[in-house]
């Protein structure tokens, strides 16, 4: 890499969900997964445009239309913001960050995430248990990325807890929230130079 490599690091954020696909809801069923990403997302664009975004509104994208965005972009990495929530678990908290085996950067980015992120998106849980290897749903997001870029899917906690909903909808989580993927973002970019 070059002098200026970091300007060559392209990062996209991925707002998950949005149009028909709304995501987690709170048990309330009042504050969905898709409107707090896109809010994430759309502060993201305001501190940080260097940083490429696959939606800025409520719009329906599919996995392969993200994963086009990311490749014309020329994506090097992607996060992918995510909520959770599981109503008959309503005790599970904190954020929790997946990577790809295959990712080069993945576990480092995914233990980075977890380590640096606030305690109030913590959750107060240890790194070993909030960064793990893809799964599910997490497992179709990753894949959708991997052949053009390090891919990362952070769930930044769950709707269904309400110290999780409290703080991910105030002005300081989604502040938090913004904060932790422009670190991710940092270190990569860092992580890249040392390794170039």
């Amino acid at each position: 890499m070059t002098a200026d490599a970091s300007s060559e690091i392209v990062v996209v954020f991925d707002a998950g969900h949005g149009g028909g696909n709304q995501g987690a809801r709170s048990m309330s069923g009042l504050t969905r997964e898709e409107d707090i990403v896109l809010q994430v997302a759309r502060e993201l664009g305001q501190c940080r445009p260097d940083i490429v975004l696959t939606r800025t509104c409520d719009q329906t994208l599919n996995f392969a239309e993200r994963a086009d965005i990311a490749q014309a972009a020329g994506a090097d990495l992607v996060i992918s913001g995510h909520l959770d929530s599981i109503p008959d678990a309503p005790y599970k908290r904190g954020l929790h960050a997946y990577h790809h085996p295959d990712s080069p950067y993945g576990r480092r980015l995914a233990e980075y995430a977890v380590r640096s992120a606030p305690r109030e998106l913590r959750g107060g849980n240890s790194i070993l248990a909030n960064s793990v290897p893809w799964k599910g749903r997490a497992k179709c997001v990753l894949e959708a990325y991997l052949p053009y870029s390090d891919a990362l899917l952070i769930e930044f906690g769950y709707l269904s807890n309400t110290r999780d909903l409290g703080f991910v909808r105030s002005t300081e989580g989604i502040q938090a929230m913004v904060s932790l993927v422009i670190a991710i973002a940092e270190y990569y970019t860092q992580q890249r130079m040392e390794d170039a």
